[in-house]
């Protein structure tokens, strides 16, 4: 990644979760799914962990994960494990989203944010079920929670654009 300073040590911890969770699940690689699941393990009010109505619920979706279909690289490292090209795009659309609401590094939900963009996401597949588009459901609740506010904030400049 060429913004390793724009992270945040929550995004960082996350990305660190997310390597053991898929360790731990028997991939050699990480992806979006591996960042909800590590989401879900913070200590964070932002934590999507409330979109499973009951403990039950998320520790059933993570027996199902463990059991899914594994596809390994052949290249299992305790050190470092690649991000899929899904999970990739979703930082760098993480990078976006934390710009767009002005914030000064990637926070996890920047990053999940942006995996709702990608319509490839496995993160998308997930909820796909829902009746929402993820990226709107996921800024409803962000925005419930305080952690974004109801709307990006506005380059002045195109304020001063758009007026008549």
């Amino acid at each position: 990644m060429s913004f390793p300073n724009k992270i945040s040590p929550s995004t960082k911890e996350l990305m660190s979760k997310s390597r053991l969770i898929a360790l731990d699940l028997g991939c050699d690689y990480i992806t979006t799914v591996h960042f909800l699941l590590a989401d879900c393990e913070l200590d964070s009010p932002a934590s999507l962990r409330s979109t499973f109505p009951t403990p039950q619920d998320y520790n059933a979706f993570y027996a199902r994960q463990r059991k899914g279909e594994k596809i390994t690289l052949g290249i299992l490292d305790n050190e470092s494990l690649p991000l899929t090209i899904e999970a990739e795009n979703a930082l760098r659309q993480g990078l976006k989203e934390m710009r767009r609401y002005r914030a000064k590094q990637i926070e996890p939900h920047h990053v999940l944010l942006g995996a709702a963009h990608n319509k490839d996401s496995l993160l998308r597949k997930v909820y796909e079920g829902k009746n929402e588009d993820l990226y709107p459901a996921l800024q409803k609740i962000y925005t419930s929670k305080g952690i974004l506010p109801s709307q990006p904030k506005r380059k002045w400049w195109l304020l001063i654009l758009r007026k008549p």
